[in-house]
């Protein structure tokens, strides 16, 4: 299990590792208890941000972990790790918002068969350009469209697909939406 108010909060998984005897560790210093086990409540996860280093350390596989849903699963933890040290992937969640700025939505979010991607008015943009990306950057839908009269909300459906009609795996995805000089980018991610 997760520790509430680290970046492992609300996570949940099971366990199916080479090693079904998993050590116990316990943070030192300035380091923070990142995972416990729910089952037997001993700490098995740690990491520390010493200002000039940082690190994290579990005494189970992160392989072993089975995904289970929402934001249970290895890719969203691999990425929650990958932000604690400062990485970044191919695509980054941006957002530069003004009075003109249509407010991007999805809801579902974490999602496993359909979720609505949706935004505002988008004042004198002659075009929408939104695209999902996967974390790697690499475009995997696009839903880019021209619009004339963009006056109203809109909302769209993804169902986890490509362009091609392939179902793409499970992961963290990027809406990005650029009308005009407004971006904004928000994560999605896909359970299933």
């Amino acid at each position: 299990m997760g520790e509430s108010g680290t970046f492992t909060d609300q996570m949940n998984f099971n366990y199916t590792g080479e090693n079904s005897y998993i050590d116990h560790i316990n943070p030192t210093g300035s380091g923070l208890l990142i995972f416990r086990d729910g089952n037997n409540n001993y700490n098995c996860g740690v990491a520390n941000d010493a200002g000039t280093y940082k690190t994290v350390g579990s005494s189970f596989e992160i392989g072993g972990l089975v995904d289970g849903s929402g934001v249970s699963t290895k890719a969203v933890l691999l990425d929650s790790i990958m932000h604690f040290f400062g990485i970044t992937t191919g695509i980054e969640e941006i957002s530069k918002f003004d009075v003109k700025t249509p407010m991007l939505k999805i809801y579902p979010n974490p999602f496993s068969k359909l979720t609505t991607i949706s935004f505002g008015e988008v004042y004198g943009a002659k075009s929408i350009d939104l695209k999902i990306y996967d974390a790697t950057g690499r475009l995997v839908k696009d839903f880019s469209r021209f619009t004339p009269d963009a006056s109203r909300s809109t909302f769209l459906s993804w169902d986890g697909r490509d362009n091609l009609n392939r179902t793409v795996p499970n992961g963290i995805y990027f809406v990005r939406l650029i009308s005009g000089e407004n971006k904004q980018v928000v994560k999605v991610i896909l359970v299933k």
